[in-house]
């Protein structure tokens, strides 16, 4: 009988190495009755393992005689080997079963730049005091890219989710406020309503066009902005020139947070807050839809959400300042 067939009763791996287990116990014992009441087995099914091994590497690891069992020359050298086998693949179950009881390893992270330098690398920091045995690989990224064949765990991305093999957590909305600095803030002519504000601010390129809204009211497109001389698609260059009395600028409110924090900038018109097009954005840990996810992915995604919170700490109340 082909070990197929013997293998296809409970499964391909599953019954294989329960067979090795068989014959290592047979071996030991030297008994098949001995051998099954050991495993809880049925003697049958002991004698249907030899079997299946002996016919599936075409030899003979038994004498079977009168007087009891014995290995054979095959059996002797299929022992230790058959053996050392189990060992390793019950070192290897143990291994990999620890670290979900204690989350270790290389975790891999691909982040947007600007968001890792704003505001991940200080979680990051925490994260590895809280959690001695995981070492973090983190590498830049922009756009959704697929992490199929790149061997990332976990993507933190902007946007609106397109790739049906990922899963993901909502980390935050991504959301947009007016800032300037205090010195541009004591100027002449500083804006007084929402559309002066609009005219005179600087807005990265969006194809999808900017909108604005009050409070929760509806998103109203803001129209023709304001030219700069200095272009650019990159929100730091924004933030750069707001802290440099250059402006107004609308900004990524997890981005201006420190400058915010720092009294660099101030946050004008507060109740006021812009998108890049239509639909809401929002900030998702992202990573591959597999049947286990490893304590190490697990431990990363929890300690963020508790970190940023319900509502993002960049948007807490102490520093925001109304025109």
């Amino acid at each position: 009988m082909p070990m197929c067939h013997i293998i296809n009763n409970y499964g391909l791996s599953m019954n294989y190495f329960s067979a090795l287990q068989t014959f290592i116990h047979v071996a030991e014992l030297q008994s098949f009755n001995r051998a099954a009441d050991e495993l809880s087995i049925k003697r049958s099914t002991v004698s249907r393992h030899i079997s299946g091994l002996e016919e599936h590497l075409h030899i003979t690891l038994f004498n079977r005689t009168s007087r009891g069992l014995s290995l054979t020359e095959a059996g002797t050298l299929f022992y230790p080997k058959a053996k050392a086998l189990l060992q390793n693949l019950a070192e290897a179950r143990a291994a990999t079963m620890a670290l979900n009881q204690s989350p270790s390893g290389r975790l891999k992270l691909a982040v947007p730049s600007a968001f890792c330098r704003h505001q991940l690398l200080g979680l990051i920091d925490k994260f590895l005091l809280r959690y001695p045995d995981i070492d973090i690989y983190l590498r830049y990224t922009t756009g959704q890219e697929s992490m199929i064949g790149t061997e990332t765990d976990l993507a933190i991305y902007f946007g609106t989710l397109n790739q049906s093999t990922l899963r993901a957590r909502k980390l935050a909305i991504h959301s947009y406020a007016a800032y300037a600095s205090p010195v541009c803030l004591q100027r002449p002519g500083f804006p007084l309503h929402v559309q002066q504000l609009i005219a005179s601010a600087f807005f990265t390129p969006s194809e999808a066009g900017w909108y604005w809204r009050q409070g929760q009211d509806e998103w109203q497109e803001t129209g023709i902005h304001r030219l700069s001389r200095l272009f650019s698609q990159e929100d730091e260059v924004l933030l750069e020139r707001a802290k440099n009395n250059q402006g107004i600028a609308i900004l990524p409110e997890w981005m201006a947070f420190n400058a915010l924090k720092t009294g660099e900038l101030i946050k004008v018109f507060p109740q006021i807050t812009f998108q890049p097009g239509r639909e809401l954005t929002d900030i998702w840990l992202t990573y591959p839809h597999k049947k286990t996810v490893s304590s190490k992915v697990r431990a990363f995604i929890d300690f963020m959400i508790a970190e940023v919170g319900e509502k993002p700490y960049w948007l807490g109340e102490p520093f925001l300042i109304q025109d």
